[in-house]
């Protein structure tokens, strides 16, 4: 779908993230041109997550918004690339 927004959940382990089901439903429901997907990562993949998270370069939605919460255990925490207002204003 053109324009759609995307949103993003990673980590590792992943596969139990209740987010995009819940999310995409309300999504649909809601007649929201949005998806919420899971990324598996790994901690050597992190950055590199980040990185094109930043770029919005994930999936392939290159014009399309992601935000990742990362719920790795054992990860060293990382600062993330950039903070904007929204993402401040949430904390």
């Amino acid at each position: 779908m053109k324009n759609r927004k995307n949103f993003l959940v990673i980590g590792n382990p992943i596969k139990h993230s209740l987010s995009p089901f819940l999310h995409n439903y309300w999504f649909h429901k809601n007649k929201i041109n949005c998806e919420y997907k899971k990324l598996k990562t790994t901690k050597s993949s992190i950055k590199q997550i980040l990185n094109r998270v930043r770029k919005r370069e994930i999936e392939g939605e290159r014009d399309s918004d992601a935000k990742a919460a990362i719920p790795t255990p054992n990860a060293k925490p990382t600062k993330a690339p950039s903070i904007t207002p929204k993402s401040a204003w949430c904390g």
